[in-house]
């Protein structure tokens, strides 16, 4: 019976090691988003959803030359790191026609 036991413990050990690997599996797989910018902060921007998109030296933002702010809607395109984490490769900018500041 104590041998069962063991075996027992040390089957829910493996398994309660394995579990977070296994759902740390899809981090850093390429992801895209769509939402509204709720907050804009000097290399982040945070989506409707909760969502942080981090920007760095090399993200596309289109149309070109443009300045994102709070209110627009956007596709973000990158790589997620967790459900709450972006790091963002290229932003375009959904809908208004072209009328966004420059």
């Amino acid at each position: 019976m104590k041998r069962q036991a063991l075996i027992a413990t040390l089957m829910g050990s493996a398994l309660a090691l394995v579990m977070p690997i296994a759902a740390s599996a899809q981090n850093g797989q390429f992801a895209s988003r769509v939402g509204l910018i709720t907050d804009v902060q000097a290399n982040q921007v945070t989506l409707n959803n909760g969502m942080t998109v981090y920007l760095h030296e090399g993200t596309i933002i289109n149309p070109t030359g443009v300045t994102l702010y709070r209110g627009m809607r956007v596709r973000v395109f990158g790589t997620r790191y967790s459900h709450w984490h972006l790091d963002a490769r290229r932003i375009d900018l959904i809908g208004a026609r072209g009328q966004y500041r420059r």
